[in-house]
């Protein structure tokens, strides 16, 4: 550290820490990590050495891959030295975004298409980084470039090809299924991992939280028995205390499955443009058949990212329109549904599609969280259970209708 100047302490992690140092040379800021000196430690600094070498064949500048610079000695101590970058986007969400959970939709897709960039370019040099989550993405200036990301944070990357999954490091609630499953590994388990991210930025909740811990950890737990049981002669020998032993109310699902998220975002997102272009990309980052999931290239084709705007907007418009008819078409259904023998005419269902149906979900769910809605000139409020029904009697004659045309 001779030619440089530590200014701040940034962080520590299981193999070292992190300073912001001043370089006297350059005159520019630079994140250094400093690895431990043990042996373990020594053996994946080499190995990521490796991997950092091989980002140098990409331009720093439109691959969203964090710049390296060198590597030196401090005593035994190895040191990486990178461009130094803001804020990470856990931090960024939580000190910077007006709800402090999650982000609007177009600052999510402008994200997310930098990322899915940074993909394509680690794709063509054969390098799969293995640990994509909010943490290991940096924004690299929130002043000047507010929205400009890179991915950071290589030490648990791997060639592709060749995949070493003793020395692999990963976050087990972004982590795919083959990864999980210890099955054939490649680059697709990157795609499905920022899946995962983009799904969080968007609704500020983590898809696929994992709530166990292994019982050796509980052992050694200072608190433990603050939030477990401890059981005798059984396995797990840990379990969580209920809501009723800890004295917590119970907190309440927002959703129990992927297609829950759509209502729940039509009702947080203020400008929700292209939502359900977005729940697309995302089931197709979330397919559990690597062969199946969609790849860098494709997702820079998707629609989310190549449609315009305004073309969105007109589709969107276009749908509300055909769901206020729907909605006067149910003002007549409602009378209707009372009677079980009747049949309601083909013309009711040829208004309904997918993204009506969408819609009428929201209003339900708007319902259910404390809004109103209109039905007969009669303002429902409070009563979801009336229009839970309602749509699904409503949805299931529209199946049963559409089968027998």
């Amino acid at each position: 550290l001779d030619q440089r100047r530590v200014v701040e302490f940034l962080g520590e992690g299981s193999f070292g820490h992190v300073l912001k140092c001043s370089n006297f040379e350059t005159g520019t800021m630079e994140a250094v990590k400093v690895m431990k000196s043990c042996t373990d430690v020594i053996e994946i600094a080499k190995h990521e050495i490796q991997i950092l070498k091989q980002l140098r064949r990409l331009d720093p500048n439109t691959s969203h891959v964090v710049r390296f610079n060198s590597f030196f000695f401090n005593m035994e101590d190895i040191c990486l030295s990178f461009e130094f970058l803001d804020v990470d986007l856990d931090t960024y969400i939580s000190e910077m975004s007006p709800c402090k959970t999650c982000l609007p939709l177009p600052e999510v897709r402008h994200i997310t298409e930098q990322l899915v960039m940074a993909l394509h370019h680690l794709k063509t040099i054969g390098i799969i980084h293995m640990d994509i989550k909010p943490e290991n993405v940096m924004i690299v200036d929130h002043h000047e470039k507010p929205l400009q990301v890179k991915l950071v944070d290589f030490g648990g990357a791997q060639m592709s090809g060749n995949i070493d999954f003793e020395t692999c490091i990963f976050t087990q609630v972004y982590s795919s299924a083959e990864v999980l499953l210890e099955s054939e590994m490649n680059e697709a388990l990157d795609m499905w991992s920022l899946g995962v991210t983009a799904f969080e930025l968007a609704v500020g909740t983590v898809l696929f939280p994992y709530n166990r811990c292994n019982n050796h950890v509980l052992d050694k737990g200072q608190q433990t028995e603050q939030f477990f049981n401890r059981r005798t002669n059984d396995h797990p020998r840990w379990t969580i205390k209920t809501a009723e032993e800890d004295g917590i109310s119970e907190k309440e699902e927002d959703f129990s499955c992927f297609d829950d998220v759509v209502g729940m975002l039509l009702v947080q997102q203020e400008h929700a443009t292209g939502l359900d272009l977005f729940m697309d990309l995302i089931k197709n980052m979330l397919q559990v058949d690597p062969n199946q999931r969609i790849t860098p290239m494709e997702a820079l084709q998707h629609p989310f990212f190549t449609v315009k705007e305004e073309t969105v907007k007109e589709l969107e418009a276009t749908s509300k329109e055909r769901c206020v008819e729907n909605i006067q078409l149910t003002n007549y259904a409602v009378d209707q549904l009372e009677k079980p023998e009747h049949i309601l005419p083909n013309a009711f269902f040829s208004f309904w599609d997918l993204n009506s149906i969408l819609l009428m979900t929201n209003m339900i769910r708007s319902t259910m969280i404390g809004s109103s809605c209109m039905v007969k000139n009669k303002t429902y409020s409070g009563e979801p259970t009336f229009l839970y029904k309602l749509f699904l009697n409503v949805f299931f004659m529209f199946l049963k209708t559409s089968l027998r045309m």
